[in-house]
């Protein structure tokens, strides 16, 4: 068979592997377009959203780019929601799909890196699909506000593909050849001609910054680079160590710019680092937790739920947990030795994790199946690569189809947990304990189907779990005022606000409570704090207006009225009211 024919067996090879791949992924994961939204942080991203729902115009890009919203920066997600928007509507359904299909790519795109990195398409097939298809996976599937993993997701995997282009200009897999460590595997780091060089360096940087822009989880991949240059490229034999750091700093560089930008987000949203108020001896046990948390639900995936609530890990738990991990580590080191992949495959996992690990925690949760969208590619690496070096072929092929049927079958069934918010709160707390957001949230859609003692007893219950957590005492409070009771429900909101002053709905909710019982005095007090706190709160700047109105602050009212209407056009209720008042005072 001459070259070209060996080329097109290749393509061919490629080709059907992707194929399948997509072909899986849309199988599993595909009945989630049937789904809605969730009322787990979908209200902020989309529904509540109307910069997401307004669509791209020049000012919602203006917005993506300027607003530090939900605690986070990512304009680039930003930018994909509103994309959903012009081209497919307001709705769910396209907005599902958009995530399927990117998890799709990214299956394709994770297969394509390690196939021409390593020169395996056995192995490297096995590691893609398990990728695809593990249960942690449908998180960050099947929960629309999580575009921001697939986005950057698909953003990751293209700057790895980039960088390979970069390190080994012009290579070209042979299958059945494998890369060993010292094997240069074909070019040097920029070969060719310096402008083609140039734009392949380029390619890195703006695929790395593109997913900066969509999720700041990328910001390890420098490291991770560097690891890559162990194995598969085996670049640390050939090259300085000064070398391979100092190629990568305009990459660190863009980590920098991500991290000072995120930090800034999370201030900006009031979010409290645990390195302010958790001992380090805490935040460690938590970290040795977490780890075993990850493994266990790798190799065991049961009993997953959208939010695990954040618990005192005792001191026997967490060392135990961090014997299992030192013990997995020597384990790999210990392999690596002969197959340098399980080495870096188990470096990858961990590192990445780091970010999120807890040792600088902001949230309620222990852990996220979401966290392992990436840092599990370099998990499977490892265990993949290992098996496949200790198991007789007629074994492993076997057991790489099992374990790959049985992902797929608790993939599809766990999605299933994702169809409406009852069914994912209701599955989060019968397999959580003191799972005080599952509660809340549960309570929050019961409320709005009119089930107010069935909310009642859910926010109650929330409190009980968490008594300092803000959004389940006002949601409590909420119930009260709707009772009429409303010297209880101001308890409730006070609490909530004791916590975090700058909550501009407790605040809100609070002075309305003064309004409906007529003093306006410190009804108005209270919604100008909530517009303070949230200046693009137009409800607060409504009210506020209609406080002073009755106050008789004519041209404060007059003003607020106008600011309403500026920063939400279209009103009518605004526009009638301001009409009428200007009328009766002959502006």
């Amino acid at each position: 068979m001459d070259s070209a024919d060996d080329r097109c067996g290749v393509l061919r090879a490629d080709l059907a592997i992707a194929a399948v791949l997509v072909g899986v992924v849309v199988a599993v994961f595909g009945r989630s377009v049937g789904f809605g939204f969730v009322n787990l942080d979908d209200t902020d991203y989309v529904t509540a959203n109307p910069w997401v729902l307004q669509g791209l115009t020049a000012e919602s890009v203006r917005w993506a780019f300027t607003a530090f919203h939900s605690g986070h920066w990512h304009p680039l997600t930003w930018l994909s929601l509103m994309l959903d928007t012009t081209l497919f509507g307001p709705g769910p359904a396209a907005r599902h799909a958009v995530n399927v299909a990117l998890h799709a790519l990214n299956a394709v795109l994770a297969y394509a890196f390690l196939v021409r990195a390593t020169g395996s398409r056995g192995r490297s097939a096995v590691v893609a699909a398990l990728f695809a298809l593990h249960p942690l996976r449908v998180e960050s599937v099947a929960w629309i506000t999580e575009r921001k993993d697939v986005l950057s997701g698909a953003f990751f995997f293209l700057t790895l593909l980039a960088w390979t282009a970069w390190v080994r200009p012009g290579r070209r897999v042979d299958e059945g050849r494998r890369v060993q460590l010292g094997d240069p595997g074909g070019g040097t780091p920029g070969g060719g001609a310096p402008g083609a060089a140039a734009v392949r360096y380029g390619l890195v940087l703006l695929a790395f910054a593109l997913g900066l822009l969509a999720k700041p989880m990328l910001v390890t991949l420098p490291a991770l680079l560097l690891l890559l240059d162990v194995w598969p490229f085996a670049r640390w034999r050939r090259d300085s160590v000064l070398r391979l750091v100092a190629e990568k700093l305009p990459l660190f560089a863009l980590v920098l710019a991500s991290s000072l930008v995120t930090l800034a987000s999370q201030g900006a949203a009031g979010a409290t680092a645990s390195a302010d108020v958790v001992p380090l001896a805490a935040r460690l046990a938590g970290a040795a937790w977490g780890y075993l948390a990850y493994l266990g639900k790798t190799l065991w995936p049961v009993e997953l739920a959208a939010f695990y609530p954040l618990r005192p890990v005792p001191a026997p738990e967490a060392l135990s947990a961090a014997a299992v991990v030192f013990a997995a580590t020597a384990f790999f080191v210990w392999r690596g030795r002969r197959v340098p992949a399980a080495a870096v495959g188990w470096a990858w996992f961990v590192g990445m994790l780091v970010p999120v690990i807890g040792l600088v925690h902001v949230g309620g949760q222990a852990y996220a199946d979401r966290f392992t969208y990436l840092p599990h590619t370099g998990l499977f690496v490892a265990l993949v690569w290992t098996l496949a070096d200790v198991l007789p072929r007629r074994a492993a092929r076997p057991a790489a189809a099992a374990a790959l049927a049985s992902c797929a079958a608790v993939s599809f069934w766990q999605v299933g947990h994702w169809r409406d918010s009852v069914t994912l709160f209701t599955r989060a707390l019968a397999v959580t304990e003191g799972n005080f957001m599952a509660h809340n949230n549960l309570g929050v859609v019961l409320a709005e189907q009119g089930r107010i003692d069935e909310a009642a007893a859910h926010y109650a219950s929330a409190v009980a779990a968490n008594p300092a957590w803000p959004e389940a005492r006002s949601n409590y409070g909420n119930v009260f005022a709707w009772r009429g009771d409303y010297a209880a429900a101001r308890e409730q909101y006070e609490a909530a606000l004791r916590v975090r002053p700058g909550f501009a709905m407790a605040r809100n909710n609070l002075a309305t409570t003064y309004a409906v019982e007529g003093d306006f005095e410190r009804a108005a007090e209270h919604y100008r704090l909530a517009v303070e706190a949230d200046p693009g709160y137009a409800d607060a700047r409504f009210a506020l207006a209609d406080a002073l109105e009755r106050l008789g602050r004519i041209d404060e009212a007059l003003a607020e009225y106008r600011r309403t209407l500026a920063q939400r056009p279209g009103w009518e209720a605004v526009q009638a009211r301001l009409a009428a008042l200007e009328a009766r005072e002959g502006r």
